[in-house]
């Protein structure tokens, strides 16, 4: 909410997908210009880590319902960042969701 407030977005990311959200939101905030995100695929789609230590199974069923949400909040912040005149610029070249700029090191 807070980004949606600063930028001025008809909406707000919806909350506690991804610790790599949070980055990107407080980044946007803090002014940064450009960002740069490297290393950051979001595929959970191989399975994950669990917080009991424990891994979840490749194409587990709420990774698909993850997946949009993600993709939705990567929208927001991407047009977030650009009413700010802010430049979101992803270093990784073959990523699922393809929202933001592409870059090179």
């Amino acid at each position: 909410e807070e980004v949606q407030k600063a930028s001025g977005h008809s909406q707000h990311c919806s909350t506690g997908d991804t610790t790599a959200m949070e980055m990107i939101m407080f980044a946007i905030l803090f002014g940064c210009n450009p960002i740069y995100i490297a290393g950051m695929d979001l595929d959970y789609s191989l399975g994950y880590a669990t917080k009991d230590g424990g891994t979840r199974p490749r194409g587990d069923t709420p990774y698909v319902n993850l997946r949009s949400n993600l993709y939705n909040d990567l929208k927001i912040l991407d047009e977030s960042a650009k009413l700010r005149d802010t430049q979101i610029i992803d270093l990784n070249k073959e990523t699922w969701f393809d929202v933001f700029e592409k870059g090179d090191i």
